[in-house]
């Protein structure tokens, strides 16, 4: 959870609202690993559609709201910080 709340004070305000809909994802996957929980059909329906969304909204953000060089810029930056 340390390393989630690092990476979401990096994003920008949209990026983060979006990574909110992640949460019930690290729910689930918690609680099936550490607790036992099964896995019901619907339960892995709602991830990947929480994924997918999740994906989608943020590819759509990056590439129709940000120019190219700023796009660099921000995976220059995400390099950077996953090296550290």
């Amino acid at each position: 959870m340390v390393i989630f709340l690092r990476v979401l004070a990096r994003l920008d305000a949209t990026q983060a609202g979006l990574m909110n809909y992640l949460i019930p994802f690290l729910g689930v996957v918690i609680a099936w690993a550490v607790l036992g929980e099964r896995l019901t059909l619907f339960m892995i329906l709602g991830v990947m559609l929480a994924l997918v969304s999740t994906l989608l909204a943020t590819v759509f953000d990056a590439a129709g709201v940000h120019g190219e060089n700023e796009m660099k810029q921000r995976r220059t930056q995400r390099e950077k910080y996953l090296e550290i």
